[in-house]
């Protein structure tokens, strides 16, 4: 062995090329110093004999070619030093890398921390972050209520646990006496008890009890004596409260006066900037509006106390890879940390499956290294997670998978949109979902949170565990979740829509509500979901079995009729043959007198007159025994307008309302509204006779449609309901201004269906609702608009005279459009059927 190799082994050598680093900055400080050259030298000839041997330790040649600049630095200072025996020396050379050398990583020392956010306690974990918390400090300097804003993903909750918190209880910021206390809120579905709770977790001093359940009842009764509740917990202490997933107050709470307690007591706490207190509330982008309406928070909602985390730039990302990485001597193969900052930069919501990649990589690293390999076996951040899905979602028999898709759907519910809720569920609840194996669902759960994929909570007892989706991401990345969420989405609102359907059918006894076709096939699936929807589909079935029995013997004696008639047409066209060559033979044989010339040329006329009145009673009969149908559709689909009533509109959740200031357009949340106020409708909505069910969410009678910009009035405050999916939806007690906008069905035969929707653009133009455009056999022939009450033949005469100048305008050489009176048949009020048979050719 080389004396270098030899002393590489018996010098300890630095750790890393960090540690490495630190020793040469503080040699650098002390060479500066006259008074120390006696000690020095033999400093820097330690310093020079690890530094050596560390080269055992570093493989990456541009940490060797950095550690070997520090050698030659040293050296060449030694050389020129008042120490002769340097003269002699060799230059000192780094030692060869020793593969049996590398750090031996534990599986704690993970330094990734997968889908979770970082808490706390992994502040030394937090790396890279630096301009962003510096940003959020200086706000909270300046604000005692600080909005952190943005997508999920986007880091917002370690930003301020790991990175924002422990400086401030460093007190670098506001001076106490004591180091402040942070109290951590998650509102969930009791907001006032979260919070109540927190402060309870944060309490330095013996409390009773019953403490909480007092002080709940208290802090409803009085939201300003948070203050005080805080006082009593934690005497002389400064407390930073932290509001995370803010949005919960309007996903999870539908009672908007808890939500306004819920603020003033925080607001209550910090009310000014004397105040040494602070509040941070995290919440997603797309419910900060809504937030920033509630009344306690208008006036802490300015501009300057928001922040949105910025999206890390590539040169963030590396230094948030291999930072975390030299603080556990974790190694990475040529590039790969750059191509995990490529895949996501730019990306403000990729941080979650960046540090999933992350920690997947570290699972299969070989010694304290991570390999282009096990980065292949991975995959790049946006494969990983499906990956790792898939991974174990394969490796499940076939009646396990069959019961993943349950468990998933119990973990996570679809909501409006793309939304998704997240659940907590304990373990008797996944047992649930097979009870004849109840440890099956349990084994699947098991898997997945080894997987990282899905996340545990321990509680008092196993029995007391909890379990979630560790992260939203996660439906985004796998297909397969996100799929089974689209699908069931479908399903629950194909049945709320026949629930709603069967209970107008019901109520009104009309049988324009029953199924026809496929959609019984397709309600049958949701026969047991209500009463109502059972007797709907039974009734509909019966329907079907009627019609069937009616065109199969209708069509026989149809045929019959065809036939009789068709007979008595030929039995008169002889008959008329036969008058004809009588006349003729008397006219040439026989000088008749004018009289009975007359008498035959009156039999002729009438024979002519037979056959025309059998010809009509034919068609007649064929318009009688094969009815066109009815186009406009049940009420389940968008009804007529209605205007000038009384009644209830959707207006959408709290943070996608579709109710806007009438003259600058700025969308109104529906915790803003107030009575007597006048809005604007964004999109179309239906006007309904009746507020939702509470229970069902089952939805009233159609009283017409609410065109978009349709101006009207709050006659009370915006209602909350939880749908079935968990959503919070608002519905509005209103007054409908007026409109002239008749609805049209149009029905069309002949041309393309891109000119018949080029027509329905047209007529929408001039202020129709055009509701549907769809072909149809029955319009052959036709160019007609149809109409079922008596208060709608104005608006059809003036669809018609439109329509009339339009088809003429585009080059229809036609009769006028005819306006037909279908008034006693099953039909809307305020319903128009256009029926358009155009020729290809014009």
């Amino acid at each position: 062995m080389s004396e270098q190799a030899l002393a590489a082994h018996v010098v300890a050598p630095f750790a890393s090329l960090s540690d490495l680093r630190a020793e040469h900055a503080k040699l650098m400080r002390a060479a500066r110093k006259k008074d120390a050259e006696g000690d020095i030298v033999a400093r820097v000839r330690g310093f020079v004999d690890r530094a050596q041997a560390t080269g055992c330790v570093l493989d990456a040649q541009n940490d060797r070619d950095s550690a070997q600049g520090v050698l030659d630095y040293w050296t060449a200072w030694l050389f020129s030093s008042p120490d002769a025996a340097a003269l002699s020396a060799t230059p000192a050379i780094l030692a060869a890398f020793d593969p049996t050398n590398s750090r031996q990583l534990a599986p704690a020392d993970d330094p990734y921390l997968g889908l979770r956010a970082f808490a706390e306690s992994d502040a030394g974990k937090f790396l890279g972050r630096e301009d962003a918390i510096a940003t959020m400090l200086e706000k909270l300097r300046q604000h005692s209520v600080v909005f952190v804003v943005g997508p999920l993903g986007c880091g917002k909750t370690s930003l301020v646990l790991a990175g924002v918190v422990p400086r401030l209880k460093s007190r670098l910021l506001i001076e106490t006496e004591k180091e402040p206390i942070c109290a951590g809120v998650i509102p969930g579905t009791d907001p006032i008890g979260a919070l109540v709770k927190a402060i309870q977790q944060i309490a330095t001093v013996s409390l009773p009890g019953n403490w909480v359940e007092e002080n709940r009842k208290r802090l409803e009764r009085s939201p300003a004596s948070l203050a005080q509740m805080v006082r009593s917990a934690a005497p002389g202490s400064s407390v930073i409260v932290v509001v995370d997933q803010f949005e919960e107050l309007f996903t999870l709470c539908a009672d908007a006066t808890i939500r306004e307690k819920f603020t003033e007591a925080i607001v209550s706490l910090v009310p000014d900037l004397e105040s040494s207190n602070r509040a941070i509330l995290i919440i997603r982008d797309d419910y900060a509006a809504a937030a920033q309406h509630l009344d306690a928070l208008k006036s802490f909602a300015t501009e300057s106390a928001c922040f949105s985390p910025p999206a890390p730039t590539g040169a963030e990302l590396v230094r948030i890879i291999k930072s975390a990485a030299d603080n556990v001597g974790l190694k990475f193969d040529e590039g790969i940390v750059e191509d995990l900052a490529n895949e996501v930069s730019g990306d403000v919501a990729s941080l979650p499956t960046l540090q999933f990649t992350l920690s997947k990589l570290w699972d299969r690293r070989r010694g304290n290294r991570i390999t282009s390999e096990a980065y292949a076996e991975v995959g790049r951040p946006r494969e990983a997670l499906r990956r790792a899905a898939e991974e174990v979602y394969g490796a499940l028999d076939g009646e396990e998978q069959s019961l993943v898709e349950s468990v998933f759907l119990e973990l996570i519910q679809p909501g409006l949109g793309e939304e998704v809720q997240r659940r907590r569920l304990r373990r008797d609840s996944l047992r649930q979902l097979n009870p004849d194996n109840p440890e099956q669902a349990i084994r699947i759960v098991d898997r997945f949170v080894d997987a990282g994929l899905i996340r545990k909570t321990p509680g008092i007892d196993p029995d007391d565990d909890r379990f979630e989706v560790a992260h939203e991401a996660l439906v985004h990345d796998w297909p397969r979740l996100n799929a089974w969420l689209r699908a069931k989405r479908q399903d629950s609102e194909k049945k709320l829509q026949l629930i709603t359907t069967a209970k107008l059918w019901q109520k009104s006894g009309n049988p324009g509500y029953l199924l026809q076709g496929d959609a019984i096939k397709e309600a049958a699936a949701f026969r047991d979901a209500a009463p109502q929807l059972r007797d709907l589909i039974a009734a509909s079935e019966r329907a079907a079995q009627q019609r069937w029995r009616w065109n199969t013997y209708g069509g026989l004696a149809l045929t019959f009729i065809f036939g009789v008639l068709a007979a008595y047409a030929v039995m008169l066209y002889f008959t008329k043959t036969q008058v004809t060559r009588d006349l003729t033979n008397v006219s040439k044989n026989f000088d008749s007198s004018d009289v009975s010339i007359q008498k035959l040329s009156v039999d002729l006329e009438k024979a002519n007159e037979t056959i025309a009145r059998q010809q009509q009673q034919i068609m007649d009969l064929q318009k009688r025994l094969q009815p066109r149908t009815n186009v406009s559709p049940p009420p389940t689909e968008p009804p007529p307008t209605n205007d000038g009533q009384t009644g209830y509109v959707w207006i959408g959740p709290e943070a996608q309302s579709n109710l806007a200031e009438p003259v600058s357009g700025a969308p109104v949340p529906p915790s803003s509204v107030k009575a007597n106020e006048r809005y604007k409708i964004i999109k179309t909505v239906v006007l309904r006779k009746e507020k939702p069910d509470e229970n069902t969410y089952q939805q009233g009678p159609s009283l017409g449609v609410v065109p978009e910009g349709t101006a009207l009035t709050a006659t009370g405050p915006a209602i909350p309901f939880i749908r079935p999916s968990g959503t919070t939806q608002y519905w509005l007690p209103v007054k409908v201004g007026l409109s002239d906008k008749p609805n049209v069905y149009v029905q069309f035969s002949g041309i393309s269906e891109e000119k018949a929707h080029q027509i329905g653009e047209d007529l929408q133009k001039r202020g129709y609702q055009i509701l549907r455009v769809q072909a149809s056999p029955d319009a052959k022939g036709m160019n007609e608009v149809e109409y079922y009450y008596s208060q709608d033949k104005a608006a059809a005469e003036k669809v018609a005279s439109d329509v009339t100048q339009l088809l003429h305008q585009r080059g229809y050489k036609l009769s006028p459009t005819r306006i037909v009176d279908s008034t006693g048949k099953p039909g809307h009020p305020g319903a128009l059927e256009l029926w358009l048979d155009l020729p290809t050719s014009r």
